[in-house]
């Protein structure tokens, strides 16, 4: 029995440890930006690497939906051939990653709020203030 209370703290600890170096590694590279390979729709770009990032606590019509290809072309007005930093990164419900977009200082979350084109949807981050009035 104590050599399995052993093994189960050995697996947790390597799992703590595993988590941590891969947070640390995605800080490390979030310092100078990802370039910003495309757009996919109103709430969605591609990053290099091909990974794919939602703008948290905004919402925009799908494409097919009236305003989706206006949305598109506002978040590659604010997005296309620029580096993003990435900040505050979660899993939605449906296990796609999502996170607050910054190009320089310019929240683009926000700016697509701003525009009209995305919605606010409620969420807690360090912007919730600033993206709520941003309706």
């Amino acid at each position: 029995m104590r050599k399995i209370g052993k093994i189960l703290i050995g697996l947790i600890l390597g799992a703590s440890l595993g988590f941590n170096w891969w947070q640390w590694q995605e800080n490390k590279n979030n310092q100078s930006g990802y370039k910003v390979e495309g757009v996919i729709d109103g709430d969605t770009l591609v990053l290099e690497g091909k990974v794919k990032i939602r703008l948290r606590s905004a919402d925009a019509p799908e494409l097919s939906f009236c305003g989706g290809q206006e949305a598109k072309a506002e978040l590659e007005k604010l997005v296309s051939g620029q580096k993003v930093q990435i900040k505050e990164k979660i899993m939605d419900f449906k296990a796609r990653p999502m996170a607050l977009v910054y190009v320089g200082e310019e929240l683009v979350n926000q700016k697509m709020i701003e525009s009209g084109w995305a919605k606010y949807h409620s969420d807690v981050t360090s912007q919730r203030k600033n993206l709520k009035a941003a309706q």
